[in-house]
C-alpha cells in the first residue's frame, strides 16, 4: 500500500520504478519512498504531507512548510506520469530529518 494525501499518491510499484536501470547493487541503495515516509513521520510526531506543484519557475525545485500537526513538502511535478521528482522528494526529506524548511 502506498501513502498519499488528498492531492498526491504513490504505491509501492511506483517508488520502484526505474530500478532495472540501477548499477549493479543499486537497487540495495534504492529507498522505497512510502516507508521512509512513516519512519520519518514516527520520529517527528507529525504528519508528512507531500504536494506535487508546477512552478513556471525552471530553477525551482521545492519546499519545506512546518505547520501546527504537519510538515507539508511541496515539491516540482513538471511531467505527470514520471517519477523524475522522487529525487526531489528524497532531497526534501533529508533537509526535513535535518530540520531545514520554514516554521509556520
Amino acid at each position: 500500500m502506498g501513502w498519499h494525501d488528498s492531492r498526491v499518491s504513490f504505491s509501492r510499484a511506483e517508488s520502484l520504478v526505474g530500478q532495472d536501470s540501477l548499477p549493479p547493487g543499486g537497487k540495495a541503495l534504492l529507498v522505497i519512498l512510502d516507508e521512509r515516509v512513516r519512519a520519518l513521520e514516527q520520529r517527528l510526531g507529525q504528519r508528512l504531507i507531500l504536494r506535487g506543484v508546477r512552478d513556471p519557475d525552471p530553477l525551482w525545485r521545492g519546499r519545506i512548510s512546518w505547520r501546527p500537526g504537519y510538515v507539508l513538502l511541496e515539491y516540482r511535478d513538471a511531467t505527470p506520469g514520471f517519477f523524475w521528482h522522487h529525487d526531489i522528494i528524497r532531497e526534501l526529506l533529508d533537509l526535513v530529518e535535518q530540520g531545514g524548511g520554514t516554521r509556520c
